[in-house]
């Protein structure tokens, strides 16, 4: 399921996390900090060390368009 918030703070969430990882800060403690699950800032700085911060940005939600 998909967190809440616009993509650009789901960015700019996933920037903080990788600032804290560069600042030396644990894994554990940056989720904790940022209220996400480990997985995710596992999953955030293997794609910045992959593809760098395009590896950040939110992808486009797909799925049926809206009838309303």
């Amino acid at each position: 399921m998909r967190p809440y918030g616009t993509q650009k703070q789901l960015e700019k969430r996933r920037r903080r996390a990788i600032e804290l990882l560069n600042q030396g800060i644990e894994k554990p403690a940056v989720a904790q900090k940022l209220k996400c699950s480990l997985s995710s800032v596992y999953t955030w700085q293997k794609q910045y060390e992959q593809q760098g911060e395009e590896g950040l940005k939110s992808k486009t939600v797909q799925g049926r368009p809206r009838k309303l």
